[in-house]
């Protein structure tokens, strides 16, 4: 199946609009929890606030642009240290445990109990799905590396949901087909997944748009405003009552309260995507303009949705000329290609068995496993921090023994516990 370049170019613009759209309509509502209404011409507030859901994904993009599909979840940590400053719930665990020393995938599960199933990666969803047109696993892979940097499973699978529906709404433009296709990224028997399957059952058995609110309401586990749980499942509502009209989508998602400017900017993202920009109406498109206003100090060379646009369709045909897949992109304008990026042969990955934490006395399991082509019998050694104990302080890893476990023991009469205790790994002789 091919797609041409303008409808790509027409329907990611499409997204970022809606994004940008429901972003603004919903920011000024965002955390309240009653029931909202709100009249058709009182949607945009006076002055256009910075877009949190986008700002992220345009720092994605950059990494993308500078190292292609083999980026890491690393190099998108390196990026948001870099120009990104928001301390927020679970964006300040991600700094304070890499700061600490804990990469991802740990980094969003370590001590994130409260704000692990946060909205913070739904939200970072799209750019995957755009440069991905017709992969959704791939697109769904993408986003992971991303969600684990600051979240559990329940975000990180509803970032999958959404960048693999983005993915596949280039070609399925069919709102109840592509959630039907893309929910079982949602973790199964969880509550984000039953209360989604709720909105979709309330929505079919033909109950009030507020009824199928309020029951997930009433089934909710939790009552914080910016929890994935609950604002996933109205987005849901949103998108499937809206039935196909993105003011009507916008609105009913902003009827649901809660986490109301990410909510809203998802569904509209998607919506947005599936109109294409020329059939977004003018009274939703006039407010928002093309400057690309953003809540932090990054800044690209034109600060423009339409270039956000064609700079994120270049990577999308980029891609698509080295992954196989059923959409090709065709009749495209000649695109400057990506850098080289040397990928290393093969890499390490640690493996907590109890998590990255200990007291005097305890022992810490952790495994070392090879990824790649490894060179045959390449031993292994560790130098731990003071006071620490590691067994085996040497091995091998090889292709036939790709993993090592190693105790790392803290011991009982250390007279102080450093709260970072760094271990460096060496692999080979020098």
């Amino acid at each position: 199946m091919n797609i041409t370049y303008d409808e790509y170019y027409n329907r990611i613009h499409g997204g970022w609009l809606g994004k940008c759209i429901g972003g603004t309509i919903g920011a000024r509502f965002e955390g309240h929890k009653e029931w909202i209404e709100i009249e058709p011409d009182k949607l945009f507030p006076d002055k256009i606030p910075p877009n949190d859901d986008l700002d992220l994904q345009i720092l994605w993009l950059d990494v993308l642009e500078k190292k292609g599909a083999n980026f890491t979840s690393e190099n998108l940590a390196d990026a948001w240290l870099e120009g990104c400053w928001y301390p927020f719930n679970e964006y300040g665990v991600f700094r304070r445990n890499w700061r600490l020393g804990i990469v991802p995938p740990v980094s969003g599960t370590f001590s994130n109990p409260f704000w692990g199933t946060g909205m913070g990666c739904p939200i970072r969803s799209e750019i995957w799905g755009y440069v991905c047109p017709g992969k959704p696993d791939l697109a769904a892979d993408f986003s992971y590396r991303d969600g684990c940097l600051d979240h559990t499973a329940q975000s990180v699978g509803a970032e999958m949901m959404w960048a693999a529906a983005a993915s596949l709404a280039f070609t399925d433009f069919n709102i109840r087909s592509l959630i039907d296709r893309t929910i079982h990224y949602l973790p199964a028997g969880t509550p984000i997944e039953k209360l989604s399957r709720m909105a979709i059952d309330g929505y079919d058995a033909g109950k009030s748009h507020r009824e199928v609110r309020d029951r997930i309401l009433a089934n909710a586990p939790c009552a914080e405003a910016c929890d994935s749980q609950i604002n996933v499942p109205f987005t849901v509502l949103g998108l499937l009552y809206g039935e196909g009209d993105l003011e009507k989508t916008l609105i009913y998602a902003l009827n649901c309260g809660y986490d109301t400017d990410c909510t809203l900017a998802t569904a509209g993202a998607l919506l947005g995507q599936i109109l294409g920009a020329d059939r977004i109406s003018k009274s939703l498109k006039k407010p928002i303009g093309d400057e690309l206003v953003m809540g932090i100090q990054y800044r690209r060379k034109e600060m423009t949705i339409s270039a956000l646009t064609r700079d994120t369709a270049r990577i999308g045909v980029l891609f698509g000329e080295s992954f196989s897949a059923n959409l090709k992109v065709t009749g495209a304008p000649e695109i400057a290609p990506l850098p080289r990026v040397e990928v290393p042969e093969w890499s390490l990955s640690v493996t907590y068995e109890d998590g990255p934490c200990a007291a005097p006395g305890d022992t810490v399991g952790v495994t070392i496993t090879a990824k790649g082509k490894v060179p045959a019998m390449l031993p292994l050694s560790v130098i731990a921090p003071e006071g620490w104990v590691v067994t085996p302080e040497r091995d091998y890893i090889s292709d036939l023994q790709p993993s090592v476990i190693l105790n790392l023991h803290l011991k009982q009469d250390v007279p102080v516990v450093n709260q970072t205790n760094k271990f460096e790994v060496k692999a080979g002789d020098k």
